[in-house]
């Protein structure tokens, strides 16, 4: 991903999920960003679940936050979730509205990820800085990672 350099201009960021558990059933993330800086557009769900459900979608663009939760959807008691782990659990679409140097992109306490069977996984949560002008590409972090313990 470059960096976005001017105003309007849109790019997006993906939520990355690190876990030592298989049985992932339940992603659910709460973000923070600066709505004087950044206007969220959309969030998807990403190949992380490999049928994914979503279970809630709320974009507040005056507090500047986003929570979205995605589930494995299983189509029959005997189905397992397959978990894609090297996938993105969502993509965030969001449109540079005023210039800055930089903004982040926060995980919030929050985001939670469970197992199948509605067992909470520990989270070690990790965001993403965003680089907005400079007169050459800086580099950015295209994802926010959680990692499970």
């Amino acid at each position: 991903m470059t960096s976005p350099e001017r105003s309007g201009q849109v790019f997006s960021v993906f939520a990355q999920i690190s876990s030592s558990s298989p049985q992932t059933g339940l992603v659910q993330l709460e973000l923070g960003y600066d709505p004087t800086v950044l206007t969220a557009l959309t969030v998807t769900p990403g190949m992380y679940f490999t049928h994914p459900k979503v279970l809630l979608l709320n974009i507040n663009q005056h507090l500047g936050r986003i929570s979205f939760a995605v589930a494995c959807e299983q189509s029959s008691k005997t189905e397992s979730c397959i978990n894609l782990i090297d996938q993105p659990a969502a993509k965030i679409t969001f449109e540079v509205t005023a210039l800055a140097k930089r903004t982040d992109i926060k995980l919030l306490p929050k985001t939670l990820v469970k197992t199948t069977n509605e067992v909470a996984i520990p989270v070690k949560l990790s965001g993403t800085t965003v680089n907005l002008v400079g007169t050459v590409t800086p580099q950015t972090s295209a994802s926010a990672t959680l990692k499970t313990k």
